[in-house]
């Protein structure tokens, strides 16, 4: 985990500090104006509408509600159906 308020660092920068020998795939939070694939994350009654997470990057959205989306729609309350969705998308890319 890395903050850095007074210096920000984009996307890439954090990540080529990372040993990608060692690993398989990076999860970030945050970071929604980077032009990188993401499952947006909204919640009934959170301020914000559904509309305002969506961008030509987002691969799905979780959330607790039913919307009717043109994305895969995963149940933000499921982290393992969330977790096979992720895994489900790799496989995809290979």
């Amino acid at each position: 985990m890395c903050e850095t308020p007074d210096q920000p660092l984009d996307l890439a920068e954090l990540a080529a500090r990372m040993d990608s020998s060692v690993l398989d795939l990076v999860l970030v939070e945050g970071f929604k104006d980077e032009p990188v694939p993401k499952i947006a994350l909204w919640r009934h009654g959170v301020k914000g509408e559904v509309a305002d997470l969506l961008d030509e990057y987002v691969i799905a959205l979780a959330s607790d509600a039913e919307l009717a989306i043109n994305i895969p729609l995963l149940d933000i309350n499921q982290p393992v159906n969330v977790a096979d969705f992720i895994e489900n998308w790799l496989k995809t890319r290979q």
